[in-house]
C-alpha cells in the first residue's frame, strides 16, 4: 500500500489576520504554530466480504417417546443447560398405575407356575400344560420390564452441555410419541456458515483461511473453511460453505450475524487511515486542506481493515486529508505553509 505524506503548518486565522502595533505586540497575539501530517486516500481493492451467521456444531430436538400430559416444562428458550438435567416431565400417574397392573399379572403367572411345575414334578400336570404355564409368566415379565421402561420416558434430559433455542409446549399440553417439545444446541464447537456468490468459489477452497467480526464491533476471530458444496444452487445461483473457528467462543450464540473477509480481491476503493476520521454524534467527517483552509468534509465509510477506513462518499483521490487532527483545529483554520512528500512511501501489510 502506498501513501504521499506531507506537513502542515497551522495557525489560528485570528492569529494570521493581526495586524497594526508594535511588532513585540503583534508577536503576542500569534499563537504557537502547530503541525500536522496530511495523506492522499489509497486507492486498493477492498477485501471479499460477506454476510455469515453462526450455527450450533450440534444440535438435537427433545422429543417425547410415550402419549401424556406434560407436568412440567423447566426451561425457557435462551437458557444453558447441563447434561443431564431434566427439561419437562409428564404426568406418571399412568405409567405407574401400568407397572402395578403388571406387577400384578406378573406375580399371579409365577405362582400359576410353580404350582404347575410341582405337578409337573409328580406327574400331576402334564409338559404341554408345564409350557402354557412357563410361557404366560415370561409375557407378564416381558410385560412389566416395558411397564417399568416406560418410566425411563416420563422425564426428558438434556443429552449435553448446550442451550435452549427452542420451545414449543407448554405445561398442561397434552403430547403424543415423536413429537419435538424441544430443541438444544451444543456451544462447544460453533461453526460458521455463510451462502456465497459463485463469484467466490476460487476465493473459498478448502482449508482457506477466513477473518471474521461482529458488526458491532464486540468480537472478532479466525477461522478456516471445513466444507464447500459441490454445486450451485439452482434458484439462487449461490453456493453453501461451512467454516471453523480457529479459537472457541462460546460467547458467540446460534444466529449471531457476522462479517466474513475472505482472502481474495474487490472493487477498488478509495481507503484512509482510521485516525484521520472525526466524529460528531452520528456523522464522520475529515479534514481536508482546500485552498489555504482546512475543510471539514462529512463522508460515508464503509468497511474497516488493518487500520484503514473504506471511502463510500465524501472524497476523491486527490484530497488531502489531515492526520490526527488535533482539538484545536476547526473548520476554517487557515494553513500557513503546506509541503507535501513529493514520492510515495511504501508499507507493507502484516
Amino acid at each position: 500500500m502506498k501513501r504521499i505524506t506531507g506537513t502542515l503548518i497551522l495557525a489560528s486565522a485570528v492569529g494570521l489576520a493581526a495586524c497594526g502595533g508594535t511588532d513585540e505586540a503583534s508577536q503576542a497575539e500569534l499563537p504557537a504554530v502547530a503541525t500536522a501530517r496530511a495523506v492522499f486516500p489509497t486507492v486498493m481493492p477492498a477485501p471479499l466480504t460477506y454476510s455469515a451467521r453462526v450455527e450450533a456444531g450440534e444440535s438435537t430436538r427433545i422429543a417425547t417417546r410415550m402419549a401424556g400430559t406434560l407436568e412440567s416444562v423447566r426451561v425457557e428458550v435462551g437458557d444453558r443447560v447441563r447434561s443431564g438435567e431434566v427439561l419437562a416431565a409428564l404426568d406418571d400417574r399412568d405409567v405407574n398405575a401400568r407397572i402395578e397392573a403388571a406387577g400384578a399379572q406378573e406375580r399371579l403367572a409365577e405362582r400359576a407356575f410353580r404350582r404347575i411345575d410341582a405337578l409337573t414334578a409328580d406327574g400331576a400336570a402334564s409338559a404341554q400344560e408345564h409350557d402354557r404355564a412357563e410361557a404366560a409368566l415370561a409375557t407378564a415379565r416381558a410385560a412389566l420390564a416395558e411397564a417399568r421402561a416406560q418410566s425411563a420416558y416420563v422425564e426428558l434430559r438434556a443429552p449435553y452441555d448446550g442451550v435452549v433455542t427452542e420451545r414449543l409446549v407448554d405445561a398442561g399440553s397434552l403430547v403424543s410419541p415423536g413429537q419435538v417439545l424441544l430443541t438444544i444446541s451444543s456451544l462447544r464447537t460453533p461453526k460458521v456458515v455463510a451462502d456465497l456468490p459463485a463469484e467466490a468459489w476460487v476465493a473459498v477452497a478448502p482449508g482457506s483461511q477466513a477473518e471474521f467480526d461482529d458488526p458491532r464491533g464486540s468480537w472478532s476471530g479466525l477461522g478456516r473453511v471445513a466444507r464447500r458444496s459441490p454445486r450451485l444452487a439452482e434458484g439462487s445461483r449461490r453456493f453453501r460453505i461451512e467454516l471453523d473457528l480457529e479459537e472457541p467462543a462460546s460467547d458467540l450464540l446460534p444466529g449471531t450475524v457476522l462479517r466474513l473477509r475472505l482472502e481474495g480481491e474487490g472493487a477498488e476503493s478509495l481507503w484512509i487511515p482510521a485516525e484521520a476520521v472525526v466524529e460528531r454524534g452520528q456523522l464522520k467527517g475529515v479534514f481536508v486542506h482546500v485552498d489555504g483552509t482546512l475543510r471539514l468534509r462529512w463522508i460515508r465509510t464503509g468497511l474497516e481493515a488493518r487500520g484503514l477506513v473504506e471511502i463510500l462518499a465524501g472524497l476523491d483521490e486527490w484530497s488531502e486529508v489531515v492526520l490526527e487532527p488535533g482539538s484545536g483545529i476547526t473548520d476554517g483554520t487557515t494553513v500557513g505553509q503546506v509541503t507535501m512528500s513529493p514520492t510515495r512511501e511504501t508499507e507493507t501489510d502484516q
